[in-house]
């Protein structure tokens, strides 16, 4: 009897710690990707034409958004990110809408005093979230094929 007890205090743990997980990359890549994209605006962190790197360590943060944003998009689909089944369709419409805006606006966004931050802030977006989405709207797929 307490080692089924024990198993299923154990397996509650882990869960705890992977739920706790999801909100801090979420949190995390959020800050990362507004905090990067003011640098990249005040011309501190150079990027390169077109968002391809210019030094190493703009690479090592692009790497850094694109991984939180998997962790991200896995928690999510593991059922203990901070997207919840009920807020998929809405995330996964604002991660589009986000990309497109990012898309067009990266040559556009010419507005004086703010639009180079703007276009550095939406540009780290879209390496944080476009993977969550990726790996969502695979999931959301699958789910829809299996029915």
């Amino acid at each position: 009897m307490d080692v089924k007890n024990n198993a299923r205090k154990a397996r509650g743990k882990g869960k705890g710690l992977l739920t706790k997980l999801g909100p801090i990359f979420f949190l995390l890549g959020v800050i990362i990707a507004i905090v990067v994209g003011l640098l990249i605006g005040a011309e501190i962190i150079e990027t390169g034409g077109g968002g391809f790197a210019a030094d190493d360590s703009w690479g090592y943060i692009a790497a850094i958004l694109t991984g939180l944003g998997f962790l991200v998009g896995l928690l999510t689909i593991l059922g203990t990110g901070t997207i919840t089944k009920d807020e998929i369709t809405q995330f996964l419409i604002g991660a589009i809408a986000l990309v497109a805006v990012g898309i067009a606006g990266q040559s556009t966004l010419d507005i004086p005093l703010i639009g180079s931050y703007v276009s550095g802030v939406t540009l780290c977006m879209i390496l944080f979230f476009a993977p969550a989405a990726v790996i969502i709207a695979l999931k959301t797929l699958w789910d829809l094929g299996k029915d």
